[in-house]
């Protein structure tokens, strides 16, 4: 969607220099389009807001998360595209008001459904996906640290449902103790 969106704006890419290096030679954008480079450990001002990044483990060129600080105060932080989640990712999503985290598969449900062998390996591999119990354990985790805003997103189609993205980390948080819409707020990402 970004080539479509990119016809009518001049809106700079933010992004690590692996994955300008990425649009550019898939021809979605050009060496003159604005962006503004941001890697792992680096930390970009626009305005009043701070972007920092770290590295994400999945399979593609650049792959990386996002947190974005508004007037020093208000932290949320982006993170889809996992296999795994670091010790640098979980540093980048503390201290949010509100993290949108991947939960991307049912491990089930992938085993179970349609996708060929290597798909399956691929999508469940430390360089894959997340699976609904490393979203929710990973964000219950963030809500004993002050975190109590969660957005579940990147679910698949063939093998997931909000439902049950949603139930597991329901279930998680209820193990610490919290009630959603009390102590915490939990929203779905439409597919």
């Amino acid at each position: 969607g970004l080539k479509v969106f990119l016809k009518n704006s001049t809106i700079p890419i933010i992004a690590s220099r692996d994955t300008i290096y990425a649009l550019e030679f898939l021809g979605i954008i050009d060496s003159a389009y604005p962006r503004i480079y941001i890697d792992e450990e680096e930390t970009a001002t626009l305005g009043d807001m701070e972007i920092s990044s770290a590295k994400t483990s999945h399979d593609c060129l650049g792959s990386s998360c996002f947190s974005i600080t508004i007037g020093k105060e208000q932290k949320v932080a982006v993170c889809t595209d996992l296999g795994i989640v670091t010790d640098e990712v979980k540093a980048l999503l503390k201290g949010s008001a509100l993290a949108l985290l991947e939960s991307n598969h049912d491990p089930v449900m992938l085993r179970l459904g349609p996708y060929p062998a290597e798909l399956k390996l691929r999508i469940s591999s430390n360089e894959g996906h997340l699976s609904n119990a490393v979203c929710a354990e990973t964000l219950s985790e963030l809500f004993e640290t002050g975190t109590n805003r969660f957005v579940l997103a990147h679910l698949s189609e063939q093998n997931n449902t909000p439902e049950k993205a949603a139930s597991a980390t329901r279930a998680a948080l209820m193990d610490k103790g919290a009630v959603e819409n009390e102590d915490y707020i939990l929203y779905v990402a439409p597919k």
